[in-house]
């Protein structure tokens, strides 16, 4: 049985030719951002305030518990590998998509910390030694910081196993409810454990 050797477009070689350093870059960037973070909470260990401590200090919560949840770059590294099993298959136009979302996944696991203290969740920005405020919410306005006692549900998909996104609603930015959508660049077990431990309604696994 004579084997016939499948043979791409040239336009496929020329387009492999110029987006496989992306690709690559965008693996480095994701393991760089998790070596850097990794770096961090080791200096944060050795000093004497943590991060956590001193954004407390600031914001009038130094006496009640908090939790910081850490990042984790595994959604970034998944999807770099998905960008690159497209490229190898020659969907170069969604492989290119997989190379985006990947840098900004990486990017945003390295600054974007989620908190939970005794009645809200907040997003925080990391400004290397210390944790600040994010600012406004660019979708839907006011500050990004919920009370626990505003969620109507959560829930993670596709599944808390595997955890892509994570979906809540709440009544605190407007009383009908609004819903929001945020990727698990953190340690999606810690989060759930943290969450589930505050009793904040949620959506039953299906």
């Amino acid at each position: 049985v004579e084997s016939k050797q499948l043979k791409y477009p040239p336009h496929i070689h020329r387009a492999e030719a110029m987006w496989r350093p992306l690709l690559l870059v965008a693996l480095i960037c994701a393991l760089l951002g998790a070596a850097e973070g990794f770096q961090a909470r080791r200096a944060a260990a050795a000093s004497k305030l943590s991060p956590q401590i001193r954004f407390a200090a600031r914001s009038g919560i130094a006496n009640r518990p908090a939790e910081v949840i850490e990042p984790d770059y595994r959604l970034a590294l998944s999807t770099g590998g998905a960008s690159l099993l497209l490229f190898q298959a020659g969907l170069i136009p969604v492989a290119i998509i997989h190379v985006l979302l990947t840098a900004l996944l990486a990017v945003q696991t390295g600054r974007v910390r989620f908190l939970l203290d005794t009645d809200s969740f907040e997003v925080l920005l990391n400004a290397g030694d210390e944790l600040t405020k994010s600012g406004e919410n660019i979708v839907v306005g006011g500050e990004n910081r919920w009370k626990y006692s505003t969620f109507t549900n959560w829930k993670f998909f596709p599944s808390e196993n595997v955890p892509i996104l994570v979906y809540f609603k709440e009544t605190q930015t407007k009383p009908e409810g609004q819903i929001h959508f945020f990727p698990v660049v953190c340690n999606g077990q810690q989060l759930l454990e943290s969450m589930t431990g505050r009793n904040i309604p949620r959506l039953e696994e299906s």
